[in-house]
């Protein structure tokens, strides 16, 4: 789906950083 992939690349750039998501997972560890 395009759109879907539209809308992805959309929220990844709005969304912070991936270190931020990397933390993420890290803290989950």
């Amino acid at each position: 789906n395009p759109l879907s992939a539209g809308t992805l690349a959309n929220l990844f750039s709005t969304h912070p950083p991936m270190q931020e998501r990397i933390r993420r997972l890290l803290a989950i560890r």
